[in-house]
């Protein structure tokens, strides 16, 4: 089996002719360009010609990267099947079999998918992403990036589905757990830095791989409203010092179209040399124009429309009116749920939330939106106590739209003005 990196979470698995790639996001940005490639990916898109599966972690845009799929040329798109786990609402398989891509398999938990004589595929989701595990008569490797498995119950019970200790381990190392918008501060942020480092730890205790393989930490926020993240993230050498220190075994570190291959021993130090090199200062941030209001108006209509028909009357009334600041407008607003966008005199820190017009729209247009501008720090509440009610207005659409019940467990949330966060 080989392993080649294409860049951040996409990665190109070979083994004697079968040809799986697994998350592809190649080049742009993601999440309203909050986040962007930390190095450009070195590949030609007609090598797709003779891919013959891809498998989706999740649903996320630096996961599921509509703009590299579209790239793939369509005669390449009708000869390759799509791979994930069964989600709540199927959205992912429908938008590939929408541009193309004729065969899709939504995989099952408790069941392995065999691909060839010699390679099987079993995936399952945690949390808000999906494991998965390839094997083959020789070998394992379990991919886990996007993920935040620990060594507890839910962690030995993946350990006993794949069959024992994995030979290779993909996962991820830095900051998993949510960046909400009200944890702006340095001592809050660097605690997420630290938790990423002993998840990873856990990672390592639990499924004592012979080799680790970081993936997902190759990217950058990129985004003028958010740069400021990146000091938080922990540096790749880190993670290397820690593999090596607790004798966990190999690190196989790779830089986009670097291979590591069943059976050499990984070589790291021109791969962290390249890393290294990189300069986030001399990278591009990006700045845009403010997004005309009436595109706003239009949009917070169908927003409406959909929470008034899916919601409760009570839940409703509670979130009848939250107030916002739009930055790049200079102004304050009223999201009303039958008025619509209303223009107010309340002052900025009288607000629920600061945002600019482009992070406004992305939360309306996109169900989960609400969730990753959080975590990538585009969205700052004035204070805590008053950000869940911004929150907790997009969050019940997003559940509702995932056909995901209201827990008694959530519906408290939403009565002690606490934040929702299943």
């Amino acid at each position: 089996m080989t392993i080649r990196l294409l860049n951040h979470a996409s990665i190109l698995i070979t083994h004697k002719g079968l040809r799986l790639v697994c998350d592809p996001w190649l080049e742009g940005t993601a999440y309203a360009q909050s986040i962007g490639l930390l190095a450009p990916s070195i590949i030609d898109y007609e090598e797709f010609s003779t891919v013959q599966y891809i498998w989706f972690s999740g649903e996320q845009e630096d996961r599921f990267s509509l703009t590299t799929l579209q790239k793939i040329p369509l005669k390449y798109r009708e000869n390759i099947t799509i791979l994930h786990y069964a989600n709540f609402d199927k959205k992912l398989i429908i938008k590939c079999q929408e541009i193309g891509f004729l065969n899709c398999i939504a995989l099952k938990s408790e069941n392995w998918l065999q691909l060839s004589d010699d390679f099987s595929i079993r995936s399952e989701a945690f949390g808000e992403g999906a494991w998965a595990c390839f094997t083959t008569h020789q070998m394992s490797v379990l991919h886990i990036a996007n993920t935040s498995i620990r060594n507890n119950k839910k962690g030995k019970k993946i350990l006993q589905k794949i069959g024992g200790e994995p030979e290779w381990l993909l996962t991820q190392s830095n900051l998993k757990s949510y960046i909400h918008h009200f944890q702006k501060t340095k001592e809050n942020l660097e605690k997420k830095a630290n938790e990423s480092i002993e998840i990873f730890k856990e990672q390592l205790e639990l499924f004592e791989p012979k080799i680790v393989i970081p993936i997902s930490d190759f990217k950058w926020f990129c985004h003028i409203e958010n740069n400021y993240l990146n000091q938080y993230l922990n540096p790749i050498s880190q993670f290397l010092d820690i593999v090596n220190q607790e004798t966990y075994g190999r690190t196989a570190l790779l830089f986009p179209n670097d291979e590591l291959e069943e059976g050499i021993i990984p070589k790291t130090e021109q791969a962290l040399k390249n890393w290294t090199n990189i300069k986030q200062e001399a990278l591009k941030i990006i700045q845009n124009q403010p997004i005309d209001i009436t595109l706003l108006q239009k949009q917070i209509t169908v927003f409406n429309k959909q929470f008034s028909i899916k919601s409760l009357f009570f839940i409703r009334k509670k979130f009848q009116k939250t107030r916002i600041y739009i930055s790049d407008y200079n102004k304050s607003y009223i999201i009303h749920l039958q008025k619509g966008l209303l223009e107010s005199l309340y002052q900025k820190n009288e607000c629920d939330v600061i945002l600019s017009s482009e992070v406004l729209l992305y939360c309306l247009e996109f169900s989960d939106g609400i969730e990753r501008l959080s975590q990538y720090g585009r969205i700052c509440a004035t204070e805590r106590k008053r950000a869940y009610k911004f929150y907790n207005l997009f969050k019940i659409r997003f559940l509702y739209l995932r056909n995901q019940p209201l827990t008694m467990r959530i519906l408290l949330q939403i009565l002690t003005n606490k934040f929702i966060t299943t």
